[in-house]
């Protein structure tokens, strides 16, 4: 092995020795010579993976992608043969052949190596799998013809997710026991319209509610919330007061959660303004001790409920205030980033009127002692049309006229239903004989809220909007509407 110094023409290099040559190419030169795959001339390598204590690398070359799978626990290591001979411990490459042009785009390690490239996704894996992987047991299978865009995939379980070549969907690859080898999901089917603006990265949030997070194009986040276990894959789209750049999930374990953070442009007084942000849960996870050790349960519910009320973070952009002993302020500063912004005031618990901020500042009561300051985020929910089976059938096509509505509840305090966006009526918690100006206790159980909607045989059918604009939380258990 040389290294090489100096070009002189086509057939002459000057060349220092870094490994074993044979004495007569150093005094008399060789005809017998290649260049190595990495070299100033050529690629680097497009994406890197663990498999199998290797370390592998996808490089795009004249022939086509290849993955090199270094010696095994030798990770700088990718010579084919130890002393002439190949080993089951040596180096593999391994083609990535296609009939369409292709161009590597990431590796990702699972149970296999997956490789996605710009036509196909493929993975390796031994041939058979009493014996490990070595360059005589080693195979690569075509999985799919989508094409994949240079993105890491993201693994939540069994499953990886992989945006497609155009960035306008999401894939799931996950094991098929029936053909006993790989399938491709689009996973977004029912959502296309969230990716209009192209994926451009994806985060994975594990604790609480197993999120995929999707940046698109234009600044906005969507996010996929998938449990293989529970049936659930939805998805959703984020809007912020500004347009997300760039985010990733960092683990807070004094909140035990995974928070999403990311860097957010605005556009505040003609200057763009950049700030690091991160995303609360908004309902905390973590009680603390004197909750846990509470002995009677209606008591732990009344207390949690509190808590939860005070800790409530459902604001964007959010300051928050905790007044220390013997501190008097009544103005509160920090809030550059939301000059000349109309913000909602949430003090204690208690929803406070909104103010415009001037000089970075707003005023708070003196008697307040946690104030969260932040822009009013607009949560919409529009589940599918209803239609209600009837005994003639599924009702569709038929006029129906739908009442009002059940939602079940949990811990909630704010939110809006009605038929268009137009048309939404507040949902009240506060009871008659309840005092006014004090923080209303958060509700969990059954709610019946007048809606006047119905569906017809030549018409669109009922649809039902849900929204909530308060910094208080509203956690919808279930729908039901009921006829009139």
């Amino acid at each position: 092995m040389v290294k090489v110094l100096s070009f002189t023409d086509n057939k002459h290099v000057k060349a220092q020795v870094i490994g074993d040559v044979l004495p007569s190419a150093i005094t008399n030169g060789t005809v017998y010579w290649e260049l190595g795959l990495l070299h100033k001339g050529a690629n680097f390598p497009k994406s890197g993976a663990f498999y199998r204590n290797r370390f592998c690398f996808l490089v795009n070359t004249k022939e086509g992608p290849k993955v090199c799978l270094s010696k095994v626990g030798d990770y700088n290591n990718f010579s084919d043969r130890e002393y002439g001979e190949t080993t089951a411990e040596s180096a593999i490459t391994v083609p990535v052949l296609s009939t369409e042009f292709n161009e590597g785009k990431w590796l990702f390690a699972g149970d296999v190596l997956f490789v996605g490239t710009g036509s196909a996704e493929f993975y390796i894996d031994v041939l058979s799998s009493s014996s490990a992987l070595s360059n005589d047991n080693v195979k690569i299978l075509q999985i799919s013809h989508v094409g994949s865009k240079a993105i890491m995939p993201v693994a939540i379980g069994a499953h990886v997710f992989f945006a497609d070549k155009y960035g306008l969907s999401l894939r799931d690859l996950a094991y098929n026991y029936y053909n006993d080898g790989y399938d491709q999901t689009d996973i977004s089917l029912l959502g296309k319209h969230l990716f209009a603006a192209r994926i451009v990265t994806m985060c994975y949030q594990e604790v609480p509610n197993k999120i995929l997070w999707c940046l698109t194009g234009d600044g906005h986040l969507a996010a996929l919330t998938f449990s293989y276990e529970q049936e659930v894959a939805a998805l959703s789209r984020h809007d912020f007061d500004g347009e997300v750049e760039s985010l990733t999930v960092v683990a807070n374990f004094e909140s035990c959660c995974d928070e999403v953070w990311m860097t957010v442009k605005r556009m505040l007084d003609g200057k763009l303004v950049r700030t690091v942000e991160y995303m609360e849960n908004g309902m905390p996870l973590a009680l603390p001790s004197e909750l846990s050790y509470t002995d009677k349960m209606m008591q732990y519910a009344t207390l949690e409920e509190e808590y939860v009320r005070r800790q409530a973070m459902y604001l964007d952009g959010a300051v928050l205030f905790v007044r220390g002993a013997e501190d008097d302020t009544t103005v509160v500063s920090g809030l550059a980033h939301l000059e000349g912004k109309s913000v909602s005031v949430f003090a204690d618990g208690a929803v406070l009127d909104p103010q415009l901020v001037v000089d970075g500042k707003i005023k708070i009561n003196a008697t307040d002692t946690r104030v969260l300051i932040g822009r009013a985020i607009t949560s919409r929910y529009i589940p599918q049309p209803f239609y209600l089976n009837t005994e003639e059938g599924s009702g569709i096509g038929e006029k129906q006229r739908i009442d009002h509505v059940l939602l079940m509840l949990y811990l909630s305090g704010g939110g809006q239903i009605g038929e268009d966006e137009q048309k939404l009526s507040d949902i009240y918690y506060r009871k008659t004989d309840a005092e006014m100006n004090k923080p209303q206790a958060l509700f969990s159980g059954n709610k019946e809220v007048l809606f006047n909607g119905s569906t017809d045989a030549n018409s669109e059918p009922a649809e039902v909007i849900i929204q909530n604009k308060s910094p208080l939380p509203m956690n919808i258990l279930a729908i039901i509407p009921y006829i009139g």
